[in-house]
């Protein structure tokens, strides 16, 4: 997913992704848990953004990991 100059909701897809893949303990950004990082941008998601659109990006991403 190509995050340069993008949308602020496909920038947190892309951030949310990442911190799924660690180890929901792993510190890896401002020493935040990933864990807690990705509960986070799917509590804002589920709050502010259409459902179809968080399946849809959140597909994207996860399919540009496999």
């Amino acid at each position: 997913m190509d995050t340069d100059e993008a949308d602020p909701w496909t920038v947190l897809a892309a951030v949310r992704a990442c911190a799924i893949s660690w180890q929901p303990e792993a510190r890896i950004i401002g020493n935040v848990r990933a864990g807690d990082i990705a509960r986070a941008i799917q509590t804002i998601a589920e709050e502010h953004y259409p459902k179809d659109r968080i399946r849809d990006l959140s597909a994207e991403v996860e399919g540009e990991q496999a």
